[in-house]
């Protein structure tokens, strides 16, 4: 059941990003996934209570867009903290793994145990 939810969560994601891309518009990192979830799908699992649990990433992304729409930057200098959140460190991290990833893909060899970033979560920060 587990895996199960997990993959709603994936497809549920991957709908939110053909919402915000549209179709043509995905970056081309982005990896469909196996299975779609429609509209019906996703109001009958809201309707018995399913969450889609929101991952700590995601949740310092989001604070990444208030910065961004407080300050017209994404440019978040290393101690800036919100809310607690060290936020500036966070987006020094996923720079560095999104350098990492590049690596990865080019075949390139990288340090022991690397910071690691997805192609929606890279599709994300790649909104301007």
């Amino acid at each position: 059941m587990g895996k199960w939810c997990v993959e709603q969560r994936k497809a549920y994601e991957y709908e939110q990003l053909l919402q915000e891309f549209g179709a043509d518009g995905l970056p081309q990192d982005v990896i469909p996934v196996r299975r779609r979830i429609s509209r019906v799908q996703i109001k009958s699992l809201e309707a018995i209570g399913f969450e889609w649990a929101k991952s700590a990433w995601d949740i310092k992304y989001e604070m990444l867009k208030k910065y961004y729409k407080e300050h017209g930057t994404a440019r978040v200098l290393r101690n800036t903290v919100v809310d607690g959140v060290a936020l500036g460190k966070w987006v020094g991290t996923q720079r560095s793994a999104y350098r990492c990833e590049m690596m990865r893909r080019e075949g390139k060899p990288l340090q022991k145990n690397p910071p690691r970033i997805n192609s929606i979560q890279i599709a994300k920060l790649n909104v301007r």
